[in-house]
C-alpha cells in the first residue's frame, strides 16, 4: 500500500471515530464558530495535511518510529488526539480570521482569488477521486486556502507599517536578536600529513572571531 494510500485510511479511521462524515459521503458541516458554519470536508483536509506533514517530518528526519506513524505521539500527545485538536483549532482560526477581515474590509484581489482557483483546480484535476473519497469538496479546499491568503493580509494590517499595532522594524529587530541564535558552520578539512593540525589551527582563529564583534 503507498504512502498516501495509508495516510487515507488513517485519516478516515480518525474522521469516523470523531463521529464526522467521510470517505466519499456528504460531509455537511462540522461545526459553526463566530456565526461561521464550517464544513466537515475542511476539518478532514486539514487533518489529512497536517497527519501528511507530520509522517513525513519523521521520515526525513530519521526519527526512530516504532509500530505505525500513527502509533507516534506529537508533542507528547497521541497522534489522534493531535489532528482532532489541530483540526478543531484551525477551524477556529479559519473563522475569526474571515470575521475579522470582513470587519476590517481586508478582501483578496482579482489576482489571488485566480491563484486559488488554478491551484484548487490542479489538485482536484489530479487527485479529484481522492478528495470525494475522503469527503474533500472543491469549495473546502479552496477556503482553507484562502485562510491562508487572508492570514497573511490581516498579519499585515496589523503589524507591518501603518497597521493597527505596527512593530518599528528597530522593535523587529531587537526581538530577533534577543530570541534566535545565528551560527554559521564551516567545514575545515583536515589532513592526515600533519595530523589535523592545521585544521585545529584554522578552527581555533575562527572560534577567536566568532568571540568578537567583529565577525558576522
Amino acid at each position: 500500500m503507498s504512502l498516501r494510500k495509508r495516510i487515507a485510511a488513517v485519516v478516515c479511521a480518525v474522521v469516523l471515530a470523531a463521529g464526522l462524515a467521510g470517505c466519499g459521503s456528504d460531509t455537511g458541516y462540522v461545526m459553526k464558530a463566530d456565526g461561521k458554519e464550517i464544513a466537515a470536508g475542511v476539518y478532514i483536509d486539514l487533518m489529512l495535511n497536517e497527519y501528511s506533514n507530520q509522517v513525513y517530518s519523521m521520515y526525513y528526519s530519521g526519527t526512530e518510529v516504532k509500530g505505525s506513524y500513527f502509533d507516534q505521539e506529537v508533542d507528547g500527545k497521541p497522534m489522534k488526539d493531535h489532528l482532532q485538536d489541530y483540526a478543531y483549532e484551525t477551524c477556529l482560526k479559519i473563522a475569526a480570521v474571515e470575521k475579522r477581515c470582513d470587519e476590517l474590509g481586508i478582501t483578496l484581489t482579482e489576482d489571488e482569488e485566480k491563484e486559488i482557483k488554478e491551484s484548487v483546480q490542479s489538485s482536484w484535476d489530479s487527485q479529484g477521486d481522492y478528495y470525494h473519497r475522503m469527503g474533500i469538496s472543491q469549495d473546502s479546499l479552496t477556503r482553507v486556502a484562502r485562510y491562508s491568503y487572508l492570514s497573511d493580509k490581516l498579519f499585515d494590517a496589523y503589524y507591518m507599517e501603518g497597521g493597527i499595532e505596527e512593530v518599528s522594524l528597530d522593535d523587529a529587530t531587537a526581538y530577533v536578536n534577543e530570541n534566535f541564535l545565528r551560527f554559521k558552520q564551516i567545514r575545515i578539512a583536515k589532513s592526515t600529513e600533519d595530523d589535523g593540525a592545521a585544521a585545529k589551527s584554522s578552527a581555533d582563529k575562527y572560534m577567536e572571531l566568532a568571540d568578537t564583534d567583529l565577525y558576522i
